[in-house]
């Protein structure tokens, strides 16, 4: 007879956005995931449009993802510091690494929803848009490990 499940097993992704709080703490060794505050000041992908007045954090959240996909990939105005630490993230995707993205903009994933807390920070993070740019560019082969 085998054991019942009494919680669900997490299954995580090769690259997960985690809030602030959060990590894999399971895992150890060589699958171990490298963690990226995003969001911090001298971080190349931060969100620029996370603290400008008059912006809610859902509109921020959009205006990076336009800049990300319209302005740095379709038109190529890519930051050198961005193109390095993004064409980094890719070659470690390919590799099959663990990559996990840690934003400041709130403490958990969902934060706390599941249990009724209302909550002043966003389910949604530019830490998302990062993520599948991350995927997509590997999924095309642009850069090679």
């Amino acid at each position: 007879m085998s054991e019942p499940e009494v919680h669900k097993k997490k299954y995580f992704d090769q690259i997960e956005v985690f809030g602030s709080m959060e990590k894999r703490s399971w895992i150890h060794g060589p699958k171990s995931a490298k963690r990226f505050s995003i969001n911090e000041p001298n971080c190349p992908v931060r969100n620029p449009f996370d603290n400008i007045e008059g912006v809610m954090r859902e509109e921020g959240i959009k205006l990076f993802d336009n800049l990300l996909w319209h302005s740095w990939h379709e038109d190529g105005n890519i930051p050198e510091a961005v193109k390095k630490w993004v064409d980094l993230r890719v070659i470690e995707f390919k590799a099959g690494k663990n990559i996990d993205l840690v934003c400041n903009c709130r403490r958990f994933r969902g934060q706390d929803d599941d249990v009724g807390i209302l909550a002043k920070y966003p389910r949604d993070c530019h830490g998302y848009s990062l993520k599948k740019y991350i995927e997509f560019l590997a999924s095309q082969s642009k850069i090679n490990n």
